[in-house]
């Protein structure tokens, strides 16, 4: 059972993914609401397939990994709950409602690695059309209210998955239960122009035991890029020092243009 339960940890990361990497989305205005954040589009129209091609070639490598890892396809998909708990999340921090959709065309997601003790890395890198979009972006991420709104989202998210599952296969093993899912900001170096790290705890009882998943969120600004970075650790935190090696191997691909 405890494999069964550990199981389930990595779909809560998945989802956690999908309702994460979307904080570095692209926004719009939502119409009669003078409070919230819209991000504008100055300046030249963006050469997308270059962007891409930028963002594909600094993300995160099999080569980046120590000898074991494996890379698999990405399988990041947001559902009809991730979008809809996207737009309570837009509400709480006051900004658009699109801002939370991760529909950028220069955003490119990395292949999922995983080591054998079920540790998971991914990362993105979404090239905007200027800095000045990004720093919008990051001041909403940085801000105060950032970490209880997530905090807020995620656990309407979890319950919403164990309620009504994507997949029928990813129920919780009977008799277990989700604890008190925590979303704050953790230590970590400063990267690029500016930086801000996140941890998420998920905590799973089950037959007197409990599990946990430590989920970490790193975004980083570089010029007009976003580059975000998702580790997750199975029972215990993704390893801080190969974190920081894997931050800094994309953050210096990334071109700073």
């Amino acid at each position: 059972m405890k494999r069964r339960t550990a199981s389930w940890l990595a779909v809560v990361s998945t989802l956690v993914l999908a309702l994460g990497l979307s904080a570095c989305s692209s926004a719009t205005s939502r119409k009669g609401t003078a409070t919230t954040t819209s991000i504008s589009n100055p300046g030249p129209a963006q050469n997308v397939s270059a962007d891409r091609a930028l963002a594909s070639a600094a993300n995160l490598k099999l080569s980046d990994f120590p000898t074991g890892w494996t890379s698999n396809p990405s399988q990041n998909s947001v559902s009809a709950n991730d979008k809809q708990l996207g737009d309570q999340l837009a509400s709480c921090l006051h900004v658009g409602l699109g801002f939370f959709n991760a529909n950028d065309p220069a955003s490119v997601d990395s292949p999922e690695f995983d080591d054998s003790n079920g540790s998971t890395a991914q990362s993105s890198v979404d090239y905007q059309v200027s800095a000045a979009r990004v720093q919008t972006m990051m001041g909403v991420v940085q801000g105060s209210k950032f970490p209880p709104c997530m905090t807020s989202a995620l656990r309407g998210l979890v319950n919403s998955e164990i309620q009504h599952p994507s997949n029928p296969s990813d129920t919780l093993p009977a008799g277990a239960t989700i604890g008190t899912v925590t979303f704050a900001p953790m230590s970590f170096p400063s990267y690029g122009d500016r930086s801000s790290a996140f941890r998420v705890t998920i905590p799973i009882s089950f037959n007197g035991l409990t599990l946990s998943g430590y989920f970490d969120l790193i975004v980083v600004q570089k010029a007009r890029a976003v580059i975000s970075l998702q580790f997750f650790g199975n029972e215990s935190p993704f390893d801080a020092s190969m974190e920081q090696q894997l931050t800094g191997a994309v953050v210096g691909r990334v071109a700073s243009t």
